[in-house]
């Protein structure tokens, strides 16, 4: 029953359990930004380094998004919470883009090694 209240303290606490895993989404795409600059000058024997880095950052960012998710679904503020959904959701765009940019870098055929 306390879950279905609502409170200015329940609200701020939704809202701060909601920043956090934000932030790791955050990370994750500035890390990720870093990325495809770095294939030019990789060795084609460590490229997948680099391919399976965007995995796991997307990876991490999609987990993290599951948690803002569960927050903003008990927001009182429904204005508040599709905002934030809104922006959420353009980020994990992002990352799913720039991902696939880095890991279609990654060629066995042209990287195995002769």
């Amino acid at each position: 029953r306390l879950w279905k209240q609502t409170s200015p303290e329940k609200e701020a606490a939704l809202i701060r359990a909601s920043e956090v895993p934000e932030e790791i989404v955050d990370l994750c795409l500035e890390a990720l930004n870093h990325l495809p600059g770095q294939i030019p000058s990789t060795s084609p024997h460590l490229v997948s380094d680099l391919a399976e880095a965007g995995i796991l950052l997307a990876a991490a960012s999609e987990s993290a998004a599951l948690n803002v998710e569960i927050n903003l679904s008990a927001f009182a503020d429904a204005s508040l919470a599709l905002h934030r959904r809104e922006a959420l959701k353009k980020k994990l765009e992002k990352i799913r883009v720039v991902s696939g940019e880095v890991r279609s870098a990654f060629n066995p055929a042209r990287e195995s090694c002769s």
